[in-house]
């Protein structure tokens, strides 16, 4: 009796094993509960960025400055839509006194609004649109931190090389953009004798850039933001 509870035993344990080794490496189903019949975009870059704001303290306006290197990775959750992160390294100073360095990530999306192709005269040959999007931003410094909203709209000029649809010319288009944004900006400053909050002087500007596309997938900007004083920014990004 002894002997026969062993043998079932051991073959209950050898069934419980085996499916366990098995679980996920074999299976007859060939539906799923979700089908995708396109992968989305994933795009992944590289970003540089040189900021001057005003911020007004309770008595004084100082000039905050910002040096930011970040990477960048996006998602297409929709056609016309992606989604974005972006994790990287800070400088700060601020008027009265430095900020430091220190991490600084954002999330925001991009979408494109509306489109249409242009074809004549020839040699203006394009693609207007209008693109918006929204990022929120956080630092945290070793002497501070600080936040920013920032939302924008913009009109977009592609130029094609040859025609909207090639895509094998190196470059094949020169992107063009301008528009209004408002950005807001919050934040505190802190040292061991001295700790203050600040806000924005202003909120309201304008961006304004060029977009080389190398080629369909590679892609390197440079922009400029105007909100009291200037902002510079250079992008790379790269599309799977």
């Amino acid at each position: 009796m002894r002997t026969k509870f062993w043998i079932v035993f051991a073959a209950i344990g050898s069934l419980a094993l085996h499916g366990v080794a098995q679980t996920y490496s074999t299976g007859g189903h060939r539906d799923a509960l979700l089908t995708t019949t396109t992968l989305r975009r994933l795009i992944i870059g590289a970003d540089a960025v040189q900021m001057r704001r005003d911020v007004d303290f309770d008595r004084v306006t100082q000039e905050l400055e910002v040096t930011r290197y970040a990477a960048f990775l996006g998602a297409e959750v929709l056609p016309w839509l992606t989604l974005y992160g972006t994790i990287g390294q800070m400088e700060a100073d601020v008027g009265m006194g430095t900020l430091d360095d220190g991490l600084a990530g954002s999330v925001g999306l991009q979408g494109r609004l509306w489109k249409m192709d242009i074809r004549d005269p020839a040699f203006m040959a394009g693609r207007a649109s209008l693109r918006t999007g929204v990022e929120y931003l956080y630092a945290a410094l070793d002497l501070g931190n600080w936040k920013a909203l920032t939302v924008g709209v913009q009109l977009h000029y592609e130029l094609f090389t040859e025609s909207i649809q090639t895509t094998d010319r190196v470059p094949y288009s020169l992107g063009l953009y301008a528009g209004p944004i408002y950005s807001w900006l919050d934040g505190r400053a802190d040292d061991a004798l001295w700790g203050e909050d600040f806000e924005g002087s202003s909120a309201w500007g304008i961006a304004a850039g060029a977009e080389l596309n190398i080629s369909h997938n590679l892609l390197v900007a440079v922009g400029i933001e105007y909100v009291d004083h200037s902002t510079w920014s250079a992008s790379l990004r790269y599309a799977f």
